[in-house]
């Protein structure tokens, strides 16, 4: 299953290679350029799988970046490879539903 992770509507959550992997949040509805659109795409599609240390949570998986997770590392995100018990501990996330739903 691919799933783009989404922030506030119109932004995605992009892979910045240009910055050590870092997740950027990007302003995509505003894109007019193809190509632009076409690499944000790419660098912000995810596979959602079931987390490998914690079955009851998940992780995104870079469809680009196929060997990276997101990650949370010192209150930012980061797009790593995870390998150890703590890296994978740090690319697992609780899917629960939004905090107003009628918003969403």
């Amino acid at each position: 299953m691919l799933v783009r992770a989404v922030a506030p509507p119109g932004f995605c959550l992009r892979i910045a290679t240009f910055d050590n992997f870092r997740i950027h949040s990007k302003f995509f509805t505003g894109i007019t350029d193809p190509q632009v659109k076409a690499q944000v795409i790419e660098e912000s599609t995810y596979v959602l799988e079931q987390a490998e240390i914690d079955p009851n949570q998940a992780s995104f998986r870079s469809v680009k970046f196929p060997n990276r997770f997101i990650r949370h590392r010192n209150f930012e995100l980061f797009a790593e490879p995870v390998v150890t018990p703590a890296e994978l501990q740090s690319a697992c996330f609780r899917i629960a539903p939004p905090l107003h739903p009628a918003d969403f």
